[in-house]
């Protein structure tokens, strides 16, 4: 069973209606911790700033209950602020601990020049940087739908799967294990999104 993560703080009937779409497999939203031991993977989405979506996350504590079942090896895939969610730490209004899956820090955009405005929203193209299940028949420079004000600065160079310029690059798409993040909304991404969204629930059980 797919569990997406209904929190109070993501676009969970877009991201619901992607994935039936994607699959027949059973689809749960998941509004209480307890029910995630019955799925299998998990999707958790995300809209808005960083601080209150944490602190929804931890008073219906889903905090320890997502860091629980990545720990178990279940597939977890982060989308838009959801994949902020997994760093360290956030530096968005001030400095916020996330869930501390995939190391690394949520920093704001600057393009460079200050001709491109932020938010950084509307279509952008990915450049791969590692092969990957999650991307396979993926193409480099497919476009997918951004739309953020902040990045994720990974820890380490080695969970970044693929990069966007926007006066600068940073990590659109990240990776550690069992654990998967995208910056951009899949749901809203047509063909290329997706199929994402497939190949997230085509991966195969770990142990």
């Amino acid at each position: 069973m797919i569990g997406i993560i209904d929190y109070g703080a993501g676009n969970i009937r877009s991201v619901a209606n992607a994935v039936a779409y994607c699959t027949d497999q059973p689809l749960k939203v998941v509004e209480r911790p307890g029910e995630m031991a019955r799925c299998s993977r998990f999707i958790l989405p995300g809209v808005g700033a960083f601080a209150p979506a944490m602190e929804r996350l931890r008073e219906r504590e889903f905090d320890a209950a997502i860091q629980e079942q990545a720990s178990q090896g279940k597939y977890l895939l982060g989308i838009c602020l959801g994949m902020q969610l997994l760093a360290g730490v956030s530096h968005e209004f001030g400095v916020c601990e996330g869930l501390d899956l995939i190391p690394g820090e949520i920093r704001p955009l600057a393009p460079q020049g200050g001709v491109l405005r932020v938010p950084h929203m509307g279509w952008n193209h990915i450049e791969i940087r590692q092969d990957h299940p999650l991307l396979q028949g993926i193409g480099d420079q497919r476009d997918f739908y951004f739309a953020h004000s902040y990045f994720f600065g990974a820890g380490d160079p080695s969970h970044v799967l693929a990069e966007t310029g926007y006066g600068g690059s940073f990590a659109s798409v990240v990776a550690k294990d069992n654990l998967m993040g995208v910056q951009f909304h899949p749901e809203k991404s047509q063909a290329a999104g997706l199929a994402l969204i497939k190949n997230f629930i085509g991966l195969e059980r770990r142990g």
